[in-house]
């Protein structure tokens, strides 16, 4: 019984010590979120940082605004070279772009007929992997 004790007072304490070690060093190592391009069917989503990070040379995702044309042109391609784009003209959708930075993580949906824009998200977020 006395054996069973002193066990419980250091086995409690250390797996304590060790629980409280390993929580700190993930709050001060932060998430990391590689989120690579995506592309379905009236869909694209991806980070500037992790696909002008990526290894395959391939995958790419941008959003072009020309000003006096008010025309917004975004596009991607996929590790497979699958490649998804759409436009607007939207003031609200070009508006959103302007949020953007090089670490932001984009989400578009597009209608498939004409390739049109219809929803644009930004995300700008510490977990979304920055550009090297």
């Amino acid at each position: 019984m006395i054996k069973a004790l002193k066990f419980h007072k250091i086995f409690i304490p250390v797996i304590t010590l060790i629980s409280m070690l390993f929580v700190s060093s993930m709050a001060f190592s932060g998430l990391t979120v590689n989120t690579g391009v995506i592309t379905s069917e009236g869909y694209f989503s991806g980070s500037f940082g992790s696909s002008r990070n990526s290894a395959n040379g391939i995958e790419y995702i941008s959003c072009t605004f020309t000003g006096h044309d008010n025309l917004l042109v975004c596009g991607a391609t996929d590790r497979n070279g699958v490649s998804k784009y759409c436009y607007t003209t939207d003031p609200d959708m070009t508006k959103t772009v302007s949020s953007m930075t090089d670490s932001s993580l984009v989400i578009i949906r597009f209608e498939t007929t004409y390739s049109q824009c219809t929803s644009i998200r930004i995300t700008n977020a510490s977990y979304v992997e920055p550009r090297n």
